[in-house]
C-alpha cells in the first residue's frame, strides 16, 4: 500500500509590512500591510519646476507638450530640505549647516570653525529660461499631509500634501576635494579647481 504524504502547516509568520502564511496546495501567501505607491498616472503627476525655496519647490503640471495653469507646492525629499538641517540640526550626526540658498551648505563639524565642505544639490534644480519649462519632476500625494507646513500657527497655515518622488537621483554634493587631517581626527578643504571640482564626494555621517 503506497503511504500518503502529509504535510505540516507552518504557522503564520509576519515581518516588517507583511503577513505570510502558507494556504491550500502549499501556496504561498503574502499579505502587504501598507499599500504600495500608486503607478504612474494613477496618483503620480508630472510637473515643471517653477521656483525652489528651502523645503519645497513650487510647480506647474506638464502634459507633455504644455504647462498647466495651476501651481502645486511639492515638498523636497526630507535629505534636500533646509528645517532638519537649520537652524537646529535634528539628524543626529556631529555637524552644523549653514545654508546659503536653497541649493547650497557649508558644512562644518559642531564646535568648530573648520570647513567640512561646500555642499551644492546636483543635479541641480532648473528654472525655466525661454522656451525651457524647468526641471521635470513626478510627484506623489501624501495621504494625510507631508512634513513640511508652510506658515505654522497663521491663519494661512499650510500643511503641503505632495512630494518629489526624486527620480532624478539629487543629492548634496561637494564643490571642494576634503583633505584628511591625522592629528586632529577631521577634515579640511581646499579650493582645487583644476581637480574634478563639483565631483562627488562621500561625506562620513
Amino acid at each position: 500500500m503506497r503511504g500518503r504524504r502529509t504535510t505540516t502547516r507552518q504557522p503564520q509568520q509576519s515581518g516588517d509590512g507583511y503577513v505570510q502564511s502558507l494556504g491550500g496546495n502549499n501556496r504561498l501567501n503574502i499579505e502587504l500591510l501598507y499599500p504600495r505607491l500608486p503607478k504612474a498616472g494613477n496618483g503620480v503627476i508630472q510637473l515643471r519646476v517653477q521656483s525652489v525655496s528651502d523645503d519645497y519647490l513650487t510647480c506647474k503640471t506638464w502634459d507633455g507638450t504644455s504647462l498647466g495653469d495651476e501651481s502645486y507646492k511639492v515638498a523636497k525629499p526630507e535629505e534636500l530640505r533646509k528645517k532638519p538641517f537649520s537652524p537646529t540640526n535634528t539628524t543626529g550626526d556631529d555637524k552644523t549647516y549653514t545654508y546659503s540658498s536653497s541649493t547650497a551648505r557649508t558644512v562644518l563639524y559642531v564646535g568648530s570653525n573648520t570647513t567640512l565642505e561646500n555642499q551644492i544639490i546636483d543635479p541641480p534644480y532648473r528654472l525655466p529660461d525661454g522656451d525651457y519649462k524647468g526641471s521635470l519632476v513626478f510627484a506623489c500625494y501624501v495621504e494625510g499631509g507631508v512634513s513640511v507646513t508652510l506658515n505654522p500657527g497663521e491663519e494661512d497655515e499650510e500643511q503641503l500634501e505632495y512630494i518629489d518622488l526624486n527620480v532624478e537621483g539629487r543629492t548634496w554634493v561637494g564643490q571642494y576635494k576634503l583633505y584628511a587631517k591625522p592629528t586632529s581626527g577631521l577634515a579640511e578643504t581646499q579650493d582645487n579647481p583644476s581637480e574634478d571640482t563639483g565631483s562627488k564626494i562621500n561625506i562620513p555621517r
